[in-house]
């Protein structure tokens, strides 16, 4: 957000480049390192639909998840961690 004190910073990860088997290590790793009340922006050029799954089941309770942009060609999903 660009609002002074609106929320924690968001960190921006581009998943387009990266390759498909790597991308959720990168993912989860940044995830790791992010601090309560920041946000993980993810762009991504498919549905990260099953990444959403994966958080349900490893992080539930611990993240609010919203799409900022919905394809067809990319998709920017934003994780608050709690």
């Amino acid at each position: 957000s660009d609002a002074i004190g609106y929320s924690a910073p968001a960190v921006e990860l581009d998943m387009r480049a990266v390759p498909l088997l790597q991308r959720q290590a990168r993912i989860m790793s940044a995830w790791r390192d992010l601090p309560a009340g920041a946000e993980l922006r993810l762009i991504n050029d498919r549905e990260p639909k099953p990444l959403y799954y994966l958080f349900q089941a490893t992080q539930r309770g611990r993240f609010e998840w919203r799409y900022e942009k919905e394809g067809p060609e990319e998709w920017i999903a934003v994780l608050r961690k709690r």
